[in-house]
């Protein structure tokens, strides 16, 4: 169950993601992954943010906001360097739930802002934030849509030239 804290732990140890990057878990239900991927480094943050308890402090809990700061801090982004946050999102935008200030740092320094499991696909600039470098998408749902988006996934391919190119399939 979703509202479980770390349920989905024995996944994450089956697909041994240590194997193709360098992972820090600091607990069962989130990571930090550097992925190399040829002359680039995808910087993943997976955060855990469940449907259930429907209060937002619950269920994105306050340790998890500070790990996401801290690792983000801990991110000296260059040229080389692509930025990846997701989580699951029961409104379509976790991002929204942050202080303003983590969220300026979230949209500052990231790349791609991903919610998951939203079961539609949207992709938006945030309201004032448009200079920032950050994509915001939801990525849809394979098998479970909501309203006016057929069944898909959203596809992110980095390209050699650094770009990254996002297409709902």
């Amino acid at each position: 169950k979703q509202s479980d804290y770390g349920a989905g732990a024995a996944i994450l140890d089956l697909v041994q993601l240590e194997a193709n990057a360098e992972i820090v878990r600091p607990n069962p239900a989130e990571y930090y992954a550097k992925i190399p991927a040829g002359e680039y480094t995808v910087h993943l943050i997976q955060l855990h943010f469940s449907d259930q308890p429907r209060v937002d402090s619950l269920a994105f809990l306050e340790s998890s906001r500070v790990w996401l700061i801290e690792t983000l801090d801990g991110i000296d982004k260059g040229e080389r360097d692509l930025v990846v946050v997701a989580a699951h999102s029961r409104s379509g935008s976790w991002d929204m739930v942050l202080s303003p200030d983590r969220r300026k740092k979230l949209l500052g320094k990231a790349d791609l802002v991903l919610s998951a499991t939203t079961h539609r696909y949207q992709s938006w600039v945030p309201e004032s934030f448009e200079e920032s470098a950050a994509v915001c998408v939801n990525t849809g749902a394979v098998n479970y849509t909501g309203r006016m988006t057929p069944n898909g996934y959203l596809e992110i391919h980095v390209l050699k030239s650094g770009e990254i190119v996002g297409q709902y399939m």
